[in-house]
């Protein structure tokens, strides 16, 4: 899960990635001096080690911090290698 809130009348783009490879975009358009959010949930099945991160792609933007914008995850299952 990630949500990101971005200062008023800003607009940027994140994306999500999985050791260096995009999984998901995701894009807010503060426009007009307005608030506005962007979130995202995605289902991954990874690997002992594997990094997952998100990233700006806009690096002049930034978001509100503290509980404005975060990014968690959790186990679902834990599963054998040969599932």
């Amino acid at each position: 899960m990630s949500t990101l809130l971005p200062q008023p009348g800003h607009n940027a783009h994140f994306q999500v990635v999985r050791n260096g490879n995009i999984v998901c975009y995701m894009y807010f358009g503060g426009g007009g001096g307005q608030f506005d959010t962007s979130a995202g949930s995605f289902v991954l099945r990874l690997n002992k080690g594997e990094v997952i991160a998100k990233q700006n792609k806009d690096p002049g933007e930034t978001v509100w911090g503290g509980s404005y914008s975060n990014f968690s995850g959790f186990l679902l299952k834990e599963v054998d290698q040969e599932d």
